[in-house]
């Protein structure tokens, strides 16, 4: 995140104030995102279909993966792990990533938090499947402003274009994964809105080979389905004509 705050891309996430180390143990401070909103509603979107890096994901069999992806899909598992009651933490990222959005639509509401302050519980967000599905999260969370729903949602697909425009043009970018990063998504009831890329703890250097030429493909097929996705909504609250 240090390297990134002298870079093109530096518009597009939050301001880094200092690096704090405690117990030798090094911590990120950063701008605080929601200090100028009213009670904001927050939507934390993670982009592209392979969401964790490799070396997390070990094979060490484990109970408690078992039982959230039961939790999830109780038809999920196989007649081996039905039998033994254990996943991989590999198997589990993998089941986590193809279950929700993030296989086929490069994206998936990751967290929610309403202006009363009430999160969605995670056990509902991970059964987000489809972009129907989606639309009415996406949906009760522009409903949070006062706005016309065609008016907010043309705003935010304009900052989406602009952060899709300024990451095209980012040698930083082009020559980083961005693995497991999110596009945090602020809105109030007066219609003030944001949206920052946040969550860089998986960002890494990309090494270009014949095989695999271009980084982050799968994250701007995200980026681009979220627009397709807004502009979905931005249909809604449109009178028809006759």
């Amino acid at each position: 995140m240090k390297k990134m705050q002298s870079q093109t891309i530096s518009c597009l996430i939050p301001k880094l104030i200092e690096l704090v180390e405690i117990e030798k143990v090094e911590f990120i401070k950063m701008e605080n995102l929601t200090r100028r909103f009213d009670a904001p509603a927050i939507m934390d979107v993670k982009l592209g279909s392979r969401t964790y890096l490799f070396y997390e994901a070990n094979n060490r069999q484990r109970n408690d993966l078992y039982k959230k992806m039961i939790k999830i899909d109780k038809d999920a598992p196989t007649e081996s792990e039905r039998q033994n009651e254990t996943i991989s933490k590999y198997r589990y990222l993998e089941f986590r990533d193809s279950s929700t959005t993030s296989k086929k639509e490069a994206y998936r509401i990751e967290g929610f938090r309403q202006p009363c302050g009430d999160k969605f519980d995670k056990f509902c967000l991970n059964r987000i499947a489809d972009e129907k599905t989606a639309l009415k999260y996406f949906e009760l969370f522009l409903r949070c402003s006062t706005l016309p729903l065609n008016e907010i949602c043309g705003k935010i697909m304009k900052k989406l274009h602009y952060i899709k425009s300024r990451a095209q043009s980012s040698p930083f970018f082009s020559s980083h994964l961005f693995i497991g990063t999110s596009l945090l998504f602020i809105l109030d009831v007066k219609g003030s809105f944001d949206i920052k890329l946040i969550d860089f703890a998986k960002v890494r250097e990309f090494n270009p080979t014949k095989e695999d030429p271009l980084p982050n493909s799968e994250w701007f097929r995200g980026l681009d389905n979220l627009i397709h996705a807004f502009s979905v909504m931005c249909t809604l609250d449109v009178p028809k004509t006759s």
